[in-house]
């Protein structure tokens, strides 16, 4: 290995460390500067937006000179699309200088590897073709400009993607020389001071790593550079997703990095217990990622009030790192059952409840749940929909909250996939016999409101036969009209649950035909006022007997949706005999109404002359009829369902 032969070496040895520190110390100063030439580029092509003057950044680098502060808003393009950069001498002769710092631990490493000696002559000379370029430093071209800062490695070489290669060379040879490890985190350089910090980062670290299962990611390597501790992660495996801690005196300054923003606003969400300066992220370009594109870095400046909290805030870092692993992938699968805040709400809740969603991906992610679905029998839910539509948004961010917890949970206490499958098997049918009882739930309150405009008839049949107050009507009609207001809001409340689930239309269906009883049954209400007080006794007779039937009806109906919330697979004879003698008992009142009906048609043709008083008599009873039969339609509807989908399965 290298570590033997470099340690063999002595002074190589003991050089090559601080080399490598150093190298990586000016990587930090030239990445800053390629990021200050880019937004100076950037703030000159749209000078009417407010690009950030990249001031904390220099001070992060330890970067003195203030004049860098004013490069990006002084910066200017003239009509030639060529550009001004102030200090741009200055720039590109630190640019080289950090190369050339970069460089030096290759050097070292070169002295006794013949492999890495090729490396180095390939990187020299990639280097000084490429400062040999020659540039007017009053009028830089864009061109010119992207053959320092691009990272596109499908265009030419550029300074940039030389010193990405450069870092990496730089972060292998760290892992290589690294002679000891505090906790699992690779050190070299360090102070005695600093194993207890190293330790505390690496306690959070090690007590939630588990939850990756095999995945890679989460090595650590540790350093000192001058007065502050250097502690890195490279979470995952892709290139552009890593994470640096720099600890100096009473100050945490982290650095992150990610492709994707959604994961970056998560990451920093995890933090709300402690008070972090989280400074503006920004967003660069490059294809040197694993194709990756654009990606973004942000910063984060913990201050500690005492050792203890520097400690505690350590270990609560390292312990959240895990959460980030393949976060974007677990947040598709679960975008299949809910929208993206409520997959970063249940993604959320896992990470602060310390449940790794890497153990519902190893399960078979969102396939586990369409398994789980199928095997329940139900055919409520259609490929791609999502949960919220039928189950209810409460119920299905808690039911994936329950399959990411049992997946994690169970793995990790060594329980077999069969057995994790069957739970989670059975709290879907939970589930799904919640989401029916919901629905039974607003049918019964739609058919309660029934009940009360149903009254409201019989109330003002009463009230016309014994001459009540036309005022006294007018607040009976008032409270019918609002009694049926509700139950369409019920029924628009029915078309949200069940608009995407062809297993739960007929609840759409016996709404509609129990929204068609309460609308009759109101137009009957509001038309009573207008009967004249001279109407013969034998049709007060009439009315009173259709009121009476469409009580009952109403009556019998809910009864029968009542029935119907306590019918399962294993349920008792008896209880199916209540439901359908229920549901009989509707049909039954049905055909007496229609009875009722004629009856009154006769007595309203033979005993009024008046053409009005025809139509108004005609109409309310017509109309109680009406809902008499829409009674018995949502009644047999929800026979239907209920034989169908529950007592035959």
């Amino acid at each position: 290995m290298k570590y033997q032969i470099i340690n063999e070496l002595g002074a190589s040895y003991l050089l090559l460390p601080k080399a490598i520190n150093d190298g990586l110390v000016a990587n930090d100063r030239v990445k800053y500067f390629f990021t200050l030439l880019q937004l100076a580029k950037s703030s000159a092509d749209d000078p009417e937006h407010d690009h950030p003057d990249l001031k904390k950044e220099r001070l992060i680098c330890n970067i003195n000179n203030t004049s860098f502060d004013t490069v990006i808003k002084q910066t200017t393009k003239d009509q030639n699309n060529n550009y001004k950069i102030s200090e741009m001498i200055l720039i590109l002769e630190n640019i080289k200088s950090n190369i050339k710092e970069m460089l030096m631990p290759l050097e070292i490493s070169a002295k006794v590897s013949i492999e890495d000696n090729k490396k180095l002559i390939n990187y020299k000379n990639r280097f000084e073709s490429l400062v040999s370029l020659q540039h007017d430093m009053n009028n830089l071209s864009g061109l010119m400009i992207n053959q320092i800062i691009s990272a596109n490695r499908d265009e030419n070489d550029s300074l940039h993607i030389l010193v990405m290669d450069l870092h990496k060379e730089l972060n292998k040879l760290q892992s290589e020389i690294s002679d000891e490890s505090v906790s699992g985190a690779k050190v070299y350089s360090i102070q005695e001071q600093d194993r207890d910090l190293i330790n505390a980062f690496m306690s959070g670290l090690n007590k939630t790593s588990p939850l990756k299962f095999d995945h890679p990611g989460l090595g650590t390597t540790a350093t000192r550079s001058g007065d502050s501790l250097i502690i890195q992660n490279d979470i995952g495996s892709t290139d552009a997703h890593v994470l640096v801690i720099k600890i100096k005196n009473s100050t945490v300054t982290l650095t992150y990095t990610d492709v994707h923003m959604q994961r970056l606003v998560f990451f920093k969400s995890l933090f709300e217990n402690f008070t972090i300066e989280w400074q503006e992220v920004i967003s660069k370009n490059s294809k040197n990622f694993q194709d990756e594109g654009t990606y973004q870095m942000c910063i984060g400046i913990y201050r500690v009030k005492d050792i203890d909290d520097l400690k505690k805030y350590l270990s609560y870092l390292g312990s959240r790192i895990v959460f980030l692993i393949d976060w974007n992938r677990v947040r598709k699968r679960l975008r299949n059952f809910l929208n993206k805040n409520d997959c970063s709400e249940v993604l959320k809740w896992a990470a602060d409840n310390d449940y790794g969603h890497m153990g519902f991906l190893r399960m078979g992610g969102d396939q586990l749940i369409y398994d789980a679905i199928e095997s329940t029998g139900k055919n409520i839910i259609k490929f791609g929909q999502q949960f919220d539509e039928v189950l209810g948004k409460e119920n299905a961010i808690n039911f994936l909250k329950f399959v990411i917890k049992t997946c994690s949970t169970g793995l990790l206490e060594g329980k077999s996939e069969a057995l994790i499958r069957n739970e989670i098997r059975a709290e879907l049918t939970n589930y799904f016999q919640s989401a029916y009882n919901d629905m039974l739930d607003l049918t019964s309150r739609h058919a309660t409101l029934v009940l009360e405009i149903a009254t409201c008839v019989r109330d003002g049949v009463i009230g016309i036969r014994y001459t009540e107050s036309k005022e006294s009507l007018g607040k009976n009609a008032i409270k019918a009209k609002k009694w049926e207001t509700k139950a369409d809001l019920l029924v628009n409340e029915m078309r949200f649950k069940t608009k995407n689930s062809t297993d739960t239309v007929a609840f759409q269906e016996i709404l509609h035909f129990s929204d068609d009883v309460a609308d009759a049954l109101e137009e009957s209400v509001f038309l009573l006022p207008l009967v004249p007080n001279d109407v013969p006794l034998t049709l007060y007779d009439s009315l009173q007997e259709l009121a009476d039937l469409i009580i009952q009806g109403s009556r019998e109906y809910l009864k029968a949706i009542e029935n119907a919330k306590h019918i399962q697979n294993s349920t008792s004879r008896e209880e199916i005999d209540d439901f359908l003698q229920a549901v009989d008992n509707v049909f039954t009142l049905e055909h007496r109404s229609d009875d009722a009906l004629r009856n009154a048609k006769v007595i309203i043709m033979k005993e009024t002359k008046d053409h009005k008083q025809i139509h108004i008599l005609s109409e309310i009873t017509s109309n109680i009829e009406t809902a008499s039969d829409g009674l018995m339609k949502a009644s047999l509807e929800l026979r239907d369902y209920v034989l169908d989908k529950l007592i035959t399965k």
